[in-house]
């Protein structure tokens, strides 16, 4: 991939990083990576996790180590629509 800057100075590589390990930081403290979709002390992690799972077919096909990455912790892929209890 390449590796171009955006606004900001940090490449989409980087900013995908950068949400994957809080991702994993998520997982770490609550044990799971079901991520709320409204949780408000990580609003742009639970827009990303969103994103990932919109974008799933893409990743499949032209960023397969994301997506095995993301198994490698436990990612849901399909989410849930019951309530996440955090704490």
């Amino acid at each position: 991939m390449a590796n171009w800057r955006v606004a900001g100075g940090r490449c989409p590589e980087e900013k995908w990083n950068e949400r994957f390990a809080e991702l994993v930081a998520f997982q770490k403290r609550f044990d799971h990576c079901r991520v709320p979709k409204l949780w408000s002390e990580n609003r742009l992690l639970a827009a990303w996790v969103q994103n990932q799972r919109r974008q799933f077919i893409r990743m499949m096909n032209a960023e397969p180590q994301r997506v095995a990455r993301m198994d490698a912790i436990g990612f849901n892929w399909v989410g849930t629509r019951s309530k996440v209890r955090l704490g």
